[in-house]
C-alpha cells in the first residue's frame, strides 16, 4: 500500500480491511465470470472447427463448384462489360466520324449554297441578256425582212429593165466585133482585088502583044479565053467582089465595067480589045 492510502485507513484499520474484501470478493466473481465466458468461447470454438472439418470432408467438389460457377459468372460478366465497353468505344468513334463527317457537310453545304448564290446572280445576268439579245435579233430579224423585201422589189425592177434592155445591150455588145470583121473582110477583099487585077493586066498586056481578039470584032486568043469560056462569061472580078459584099453586108459594086467603046446596052465593037 502507498503512504498515502496507509496515513488514510490508518485512523480506522478495521473498516478498510473490511472493503478490501468486498472488492477481493467482486474481483473474484468477476474473474469467474470471465473464465467462465472463455470456457464457453473456447467450447464454441472447437465445435465450428468440428463442423469445419466435417463441412471440408463431406462436401469438398460442392465447394469447387460454387466457387467455378461463380467465377463462370464473374467471367461472363466481365467478358460482356468488355464487349459493352468495346461497343461503346466503337460507337463513340463511329459519332466521332460522322460528326466530322457532318461538319465537312455543312461545309460543303454552306459552299454550295454561296456558289449557287452566285451561280443564280449569272442566271439572272444571262436571262436579262438573253431577253435583250432576243428582242435585238427580233428586230434585226424585222429589218432583214425588210431589206429582203426592198432588195426583191430592186432585183424585180432591174429583171424587168434588163429583160427591157436585153437586145439594145446584145446589139450594142456585138456592134464592135462586128466593125472589126467587116474592116478584115474589106482588108482582104481589097489585097484580093488589087492581086487579080495586076495578074488580069499582065494577062492582058501579054494577049494583046501576041494578037489575040475577043468575039464580036474584037480579036481572042484561040481555043478558050481566061475571060470568056464557051461563049459564056466566067465568074470574074466584080461578081467575087458581089458575093463577099452580100455576104457582110456590104453594098454589091457592078458585076463588070461596060467597055467606053460599045454602044448602049453593050452593042457594038470593043475597039480596046
Amino acid at each position: 500500500m502507498t503512504p498515502g492510502l496507509s496515513a488514510r485507513a490508518h485512523p480506522s484499520l478495521p473498516g478498510t480491511r473490511t472493503n478490501e474484501k468486498v472488492e477481493m470478493m467482486e474481483l473474484n466473481d468477476r474473474f469467474a465470470s470471465y473464465i467462465e465466458k472463455v470456457r464457453l468461447l473456447e467450447q464454441q470454438n472447437k465445435m465450428l472447427v468440428l463442423e469445419l472439418n466435417q463441412a471440408r470432408d463431406q462436401e469438398p467438389s460442392r465447394l469447387a463448384d460454387v466457387y467455378q460457377e461463380e467465377l463462370r459468372d464473374l467471367r461472363r460478366h466481365l467478358k460482356a462489360a468488355t464487349a459493352s465497353n468495346e461497343e461503346r468505344c466503337l460507337t463513340r468513334n463511329g459519332a466521332s466520324l460522322r460528326c466530322c463527317r457532318l461538319q465537312e457537310e455543312v461545309t460543303l453545304r454552306l459552299e454550295a449554297e454561296s456558289t449557287l448564290a452566285a451561280y443564280r446572280q449569272d442566271v439572272d445576268a444571262a436571262a436579262l441578256a438573253r431577253l435583250d439579245l432576243e428582242r435585238r435579233v427580233g428586230s434585226l430579224q424585222d429589218e432583214l425582212a425588210f431589206l429582203r423585201k426592198v432588195h426583191e422589189e430592186e432585183l424585180r425592177e432591174l429583171q424587168e429593165q434588163l429583160a427591157r434592155h436585153r437586145v439594145h445591150v446584145e446589139v450594142d455588145a456585138s456592134k464592135p466585133d462586128l466593125t472589126a470583121a467587116l474592116r478584115d473582110i474589106r482588108t482582104q477583099y481589097e489585097a484580093m482585088a488589087a492581086s487579080n487585077m495586076q495578074e488580069t493586066e499582065e494577062w492582058y498586056k501579054s494577049k494583046v502583044r501576041g494578037g489575040t481578039w475577043l468575039p464580036g470584032g474584037c480579036r481572042s486568043p484561040p481555043g478558050t479565053s481566061p475571060l470568056w469560056g464557051g461563049g459564056q462569061p466566067l465568074l470574074g472580078l466584080g461578081d467575087s467582089a458581089g458575093w463577099w459584099q452580100q455576104g457582110v453586108g456590104i453594098p454589091a459594086a457592078p458585076s463588070h465595067v461596060p467597055c467606053p467603046g460599045l454602044g448602049p446596052g453593050g452593042a457594038g465593037t470593043c475597039p480596046h480589045w
